[in-house]
């Protein structure tokens, strides 16, 4: 018997059995989603589309641990699951995913401030330079705020960060062309304003939807081009 049967419950094995096809449909959902652009695209596929883009990005590394040192599979489960594709991760380390995201947030709110004041000195006309995270700790802050893995150099973070910022954009765009904001959810409104930084944990829905409708309003005659460098901006300023 393999060590990755001796660490892995069989529900855990099932899942990485089934990751596959669930990810291959996931792939043919996505795909039709895409041909039906000329109808006009929904945010739920754009999130889809998304969400199966970075799967993809993820597949030949995790093959690549499952054919050659399986054992591997476990200790990424456990410690780095951002390395997985998201139909490998059961409900429950998803869970756990979320709350240890939420706690970096959290923590890196609590010492954001003075670090943000700085790099908001170069502010122009509402709008942050990416340039200005560079050093003095910056990127991991607006890292923890955002979610992202903080591992790495301040360029690979850099990268996650406009990464990230150029999907809020889409996001954004959508939220605002489908008038959704009245509409979502309670844990969207919250998932979407974790997605921009905002610390919700001690917010009422009803604060939830006004700092959503905040940034949708600040943000929704900003053009493309500078469409990363306004939400940074948005993202050091004090939330009303």
């Amino acid at each position: 018997m393999s060590l990755l049967r001796l660490l892995l419950p069989l529900q855990t094995l099932l899942a990485f059995k089934n990751s596959f096809i669930q990810l291959y449909n996931l792939a043919n959902f996505t795909s039709e989603a895409q041909s039906s652009y000329t109808h006009g695209e929904k945010r739920q596929e754009s999130r889809l589309i998304n969400l199966q883009r970075r799967d993809v990005t993820k597949l030949i590394p995790f093959l690549v641990m499952a054919i050659v040192v399986e054992e591997l599979i476990p200790v990424a489960a456990i410690y780095a699951p951002f390395m997985l594709p998201s139909t490998c991760i059961l409900p429950g380390q998803l869970a756990r995913i979320e709350e240890k995201k939420n706690l970096k947030a959290v923590a890196s709110a609590s010492e954001a401030q003075g670090i943000l004041a700085k790099i908001r000195k170069n502010a122009v006309d509402g709008t942050l330079p990416i340039s200005a995270l560079k050093g003095t700790g910056s990127a991991v802050v607006v890292c923890g705020l955002l979610r992202l893995p903080t591992f790495g150099n301040d360029l690979l973070r850099t990268w996650r960060i406009r990464r990230h910022l150029d999907f809020l954009q889409t996001d954004d765009r959508m939220l605002i062309q489908e008038k959704a904001e009245d509409s979502l959810s309670d844990h969207d409104v919250a998932q979407a304003l974790e997605e921009r930084g905002f610390i919700i944990q001690k917010l009422s829905v009803k604060s939830q939807r006004a700092r959503l409708k905040w940034w949708l309003d600040s943000i929704q005659d900003t053009h493309d081009d500078s469409g990363t460098t306004r939400r940074l901006f948005l993202l050091t300023e004090q939330k009303p």
